[in-house]
């Protein structure tokens, strides 16, 4: 767990100091989904992308926990990415 500059807890993936950016949630017309940042993340983002729901919410959780691993491994590299551009490693 993480805390930011305001002192709010952060929720942080428990393999590393990533914030957990998505998360399980249920939109407008009782559907769960996948929210945080995207096309078709949002609370009334089924209407255009009705393809980002589901109809169980465990579906909707291991589609967020795969989100969060995406997230991870990528904010992972692009650190070691500029690292590497400023000849840290």
């Amino acid at each position: 767990m993480v805390y930011s500059a305001s002192a709010t807890l952060i929720e942080t993936n428990m393999h590393d100091d990533t914030p957990l950016i998505y998360s399980e949630a249920i939109d407008s017309d009782g559907k769960h989904y996948v929210k945080g940042p995207g096309k078709g993340l949002s609370y009334h983002g089924g209407t255009l992308y009705p393809e980002t729901r589901f109809e169980r919410q465990e579906d909707a959780e291991k589609a967020a926990g795969i989100a969060n691993t995406s997230h991870s491994e990528g904010y992972k590299q692009a650190q070691r990415d500029m690292r590497k551009a400023m000849g840290l490693e």
